[in-house]
């Protein structure tokens, strides 16, 4: 249950997909999962960046997508991040934050991209997280966007942009980008 501490791409091979999983998982340098099955719960990645390949699948769950948070849990001894984390989803069906969980920070710029055949659920700043930086969120017009929230339970952050490139599919009720609790 310990990602590795160099970057690295961990793939299956040509003749058999591997399952990949976790409960809580904490990045410790950036990583891509590329042909696997993915099943872990959350990832950290603070302040790394963290990239799922085009041919990555997703177990199901009756509660949620696995959750990418570009920052750090809230009981990490770390709980400031700097960095400009980078998430990238290709395929499978995600939840993506641009901040970590409980009070922690996230001190720069967040790029979320959702390309190919993802499917995801976007939220800026989640549950009392604070960014201190802009969280851009690029969605490719082969993917999916679910719901989209800038500001969510309590979470706060500088700047929130939602870059829609082509027609993706928008599904969901949900598309509130905010910023200090003022829809942009």
């Amino acid at each position: 249950d310990k990602l590795p501490s160099v970057p690295c791409k961990i793939r299956s091979n040509e003749q058999q997909k591997y399952s990949i999983k976790g409960s809580i998982l904490e990045a410790n340098a950036d990583i891509t999962f590329d042909n696997v099955i993915y099943e872990i719960n959350h990832i950290y990645a603070n302040g790394h960046s963290v990239t799922i390949g085009e041919d990555v699948e997703t177990s199901f769950s009756y509660w949620s997508y696995p959750s990418i948070y570009a920052g750090a849990s809230y009981d990490a001894e770390e709980t400031t991040i700097i960095g400009n984390p980078v998430i990238t989803v290709n395929s499978g069906k995600f939840q993506l934050y641009g901040s970590g969980s409980g009070t922690t920070t996230v001190n720069g710029d967040v790029e979320i991209h959702i390309k190919g055949t993802a499917v995801a659920e976007v939220g800026g700043a989640y549950m009392n997280a604070l960014v201190n930086g802009k969280v851009s969120v690029f969605v490719d017009d082969t993917a999916t966007l679910e719901y989209f929230l800038g500001e969510q339970r309590g979470g706060s952050l500088t700047d929130i942009v939602l870059t829609i490139i082509g027609s993706p599919s928008l599904e969901g009720s949900t598309y509130r980008g905010s910023v200090n609790g003022t829809p942009k």
